[in-house]
C-alpha cells in the first residue's frame, strides 16, 4: 500500500529568524555575515555600550559611522544589526519572531532618494514609500550625504528633501537611525543645514574611524594557489 511521503518539517532556530530579518530587510548579501568579534577593539565596545539604553526612548539610540571609503563602515553597522536583533529577540521563540512584523529597513541613501524621486509624478506612490521609512522601528542608512545633489542650491533639493523629512520625524518620534557617511561633521553640516545635522549629532553616537585607514577592498591578497 502506497503511502504519501512527508518531508520532515525543519526546525529554524532563534538565530536563523533574526538572520532572515536582516536578509528581508535589505542588509546587503556581502555583509549579512558580519561578525561583531571582527570589529576593531575600540569601534566594536562603543557599538556594544550602546547597546544597554538602545530599547529605552533615551539619547544616543543609534550609531553614525564616519570614514573614508572602504573602511568597514558598511561592515560595521551590519554586526551592530546584528547586536540590535540578537539582543531584542534573545528571550524570545523562533515561532515568536516568526510571526513579527518586519522591524528594520536597511537602504543605500543614494538608491533611496533615486528610487523616491522616480516616483515624482506620482504623488500617493511617493507619500506610501516615504510613510514605511518613517515609521520602520529600526532604520540603517548607508552612504549618507553620497546622494546626487540638484541644482538650484539646498531648498530646491528633492533629495536632500526627502532625507530631512525622515530625519526629523524618526528624531523626533525616538525611532533610532543608524547611518554611515563619508561626510565629516563640516560637510554634514553644509549639505543637510543646522536643524538636521544637530538631531543627527544628538540621537547619534558619533564613531569615527582612524584617519589613514586603508580601503579594505584595495588590500593586497595571496594568489590563488
Amino acid at each position: 500500500m502506497n503511502q504519501e511521503f512527508e518531508f520532515p518539517k525543519i526546525q529554524i532556530s532563534r538565530e536563523g529568524r533574526i538572520q532572515e530579518f536582516l536578509e528581508r530587510g535589505g542588509i546587503p548579501p556581502s555583509e549579512i555575515h558580519a561578525n561583531p568579534s571582527h570589529l576593531d577593539e575600540q569601534i566594536r565596545r562603543r557599538i556594544e555600550s550602546l547597546l544597554t539604553d538602545l530599547f529605552m526612548k533615551t539619547r544616543p539610540n543609534a550609531v553614525l559611522l564616519v570614514g573614508t571609503t572602504g573602511v568597514g563602515k558598511t561592515y560595521a553597522m551590519a554586526a551592530f544589526a546584528k547586536l540590535v536583533f540578537g539582543k531584542r529577540y534573545g528571550s524570545h521563540t523562533p515561532e515568536f519572531i516568526e510571526s513579527s512584523k518586519l522591524p528594520l529597513l536597511w537602504r543605500s541613501v543614494p538608491d533611496l532618494v533615486a528610487e523616491w524621486k522616480s516616483m515624482a509624478l506620482r504623488a500617493a506612490d511617493q507619500e506610501r514609500f516615504l510613510q514605511r521609512f518613517l515609521h520602520v522601528d529600526y532604520l540603517f542608512l548607508d552612504d549618507l550625504g553620497a546622494e546626487m545633489k540638484e541644482r538650484g542650491g539646498r531648498e530646491a533639493d528633492k533629495g536632500l528633501a526627502f532625507v530631512e523629512r525622515v530625519i526629523r520625524h524618526r528624531y523626533d518620534h525616538f525611532k533610532p537611525t543608524s547611518c554611515t557617511t563619508n561626510c565629516n561633521a563640516e560637510a554634514l553640516l553644509l549639505r543637510y543645514g543646522a536643524p538636521v545635522f544637530s538631531r543627527l549629532q544628538h540621537m547619534s553616537m558619533w564613531i569615527e574611524f582612524p584617519k589613514g585607514s586603508r580601503d579594505r577592498r584595495l588590500q593586497p591578497r595571496n594568489p590563488i594557489q
